[in-house]
């Protein structure tokens, strides 16, 4: 996320392997400006690191989703829903 509207304010920095736990740039992050130096990049790789560690992170950061409900796919833009990943109205599917 680049800006203040949890709605459209996202970059494309690259590729995420669940697998390697890393980040591929391609020519695409290359458009957004991200090279293999850039902050965000760098800020990325190293929550990675302190996941696949198994470190907790710094107070004041936290890994969050796309911004999306798990369950039927629309943007989330309450605080809460956020956090939890899921709408209001889909919750109350979630037993």
């Amino acid at each position: 996320m680049d800006g203040t509207q949890n709605t459209k304010d996202y970059s494309y920095m690259g590729i995420f392997n669940p697998i390697t736990l890393t980040i591929t740039l391609s020519y695409a992050s290359m458009l957004y400006g991200f090279t293999d130096d850039s902050i965000p990049v760098n800020v990325a790789q190293w929550a990675i690191k302190m996941v696949k560690e198994g470190k907790p992170l710094p107070a004041g950061y936290s890994i969050q989703h796309e911004g999306k409900c798990c369950r039927c796919g629309c943007a989330l833009t309450n605080p809460k829903s956020i956090e939890l990943g899921i709408g209001p109205d889909c919750i109350k599917y979630i037993k």
